[in-house]
């Protein structure tokens, strides 16, 4: 009878225990890529994001965004169609050097994807919603005024650690502003 207590004490300790790890991982994993952003801490970021996955992902949203600008150019005809149609063959090349540790250091400090050199005071700490899809795999979304577009951090579960796998952009993150 007092084993069988005991068996069941283990039971609801390791039941409670994956509980509170499904919970606080993905806080856990969200707060120590931020400290690590703030750090500058290159090699942490490397540990904690699968570069890869991230460019190929960043990649294939910015060509599939591109190419509804090059069909837009296309019907305008001239020089706007050719320079569209120029900037899509850059995608690859240009998404390889912006995704970098401190690109993705700076994403995680200001809420939002920075293009160019400028870089934006930081005005307030930037608090991420998170959002759990099963076990394996959680968002986190920079909590943003409204109509804000912000990205999306992606992360899947590597062991009992998680990896930021994607970042979602918002549509038109990379359009040109008009003047």
């Amino acid at each position: 009878m007092r084993r069988n207590k005991l068996i069941a004490a283990i039971v609801v300790l390791l039941i409670v225990a994956m509980g509170a790890w499904y919970w606080a991982s993905p806080l856990l994993a969200m707060s120590q890529l931020r400290d690590a952003a703030r750090s500058g801490d290159e090699q942490e970021l490397k540990e904690a994001i699968d570069f890869p996955s991230v460019r190929e992902s960043l990649k294939s949203q910015l060509s599939a965004q591109m190419a509804l600008q090059v069909a837009d150019a296309k019907q305008k005809g001239g020089f706007e169609a050719l320079g569209a149609a120029l900037a899509m063959g850059m995608v690859g090349p240009m998404i390889d050097g912006l995704v970098t540790p401190q690109f993705i250091a700076g994403t995680i400090e200001r809420g939002k994807m920075q293009r160019g050199t400028e870089a934006e005071p930081l005005g307030r700490e930037v608090e991420w919603s998170i959002e759990r899809d099963g076990l394996g795999h959680f968002r986190a979304t920079p909590i943003a005024p409204a109509g804000e577009s912000v990205p999306t951090m992606v992360f899947d579960r590597d062991g009992f650690d998680w990896k930021l796998v994607d970042i979602e952009i918002p549509t038109g993150a990379f359009d040109t502003p008009a003047t």
